[in-house]
């Protein structure tokens, strides 16, 4: 395994005898490491570990978290919500990650990165806004159009 594939260990002495899984919001960040979780029973918690995986967990995150013998708290994953249904709509967005998401609808697709989307819509239209835009072929580039602009 090379350097860059090598798991992150951090030290933290677990005591495994009983462990109960739970889920809860978190309640308070005191710091980049410093967490507060809440569960359904409003008990509070002190988060004393993560998975590598979680970007920074933030106030009101929902999240997955096992209990170690009664004290201490290790966050598995952050819990998202299910779709609507009944509104045909899917959005994907990373948390940490601002301006970005994937936004599936009846009438299309809409990808935004930033300040460049692109919408990819049903009746065969698709729109890209962007601030610099590249085409590439190494063989040939065809452009089709019942009426083609440039500028």
């Amino acid at each position: 395994m090379d350097a860059k594939h090598q798991p992150r260990v951090h030290s933290l002495d677990l005591k495994l005898p009983s462990a109960a899984l739970r889920s809860g919001y978190i309640i308070k960040c005191l710091s980049d490491s410093a967490c507060h979780v809440i569960d359904s029973r409003q008990k509070t918690y002190l988060v004393s570990a993560q998975c590598q995986l979680i970007p920074q967990l933030n106030e009101g995150d929902h999240v997955v978290f096992c209990v170690l013998d009664g004290e201490q708290v290790v966050v598995l994953n952050r819990l998202v919500s299910l779709p609507d249904q009944k509104s045909n709509k899917l959005e994907l967005a990373i948390p940490g990650i601002e301006d970005s998401f994937i936004r599936i609808t009846e009438e299309g697709i809409h990808l935004q990165a930033g300040k460049a989307s692109l919408q990819i819509s049903k009746d065969g239209t698709i729109n890209i806004d962007s601030r610099n835009l590249s085409q590439t072929a190494k063989e040939i580039l065809l452009i089709k159009g019942g009426n083609v602009r440039i500028n």
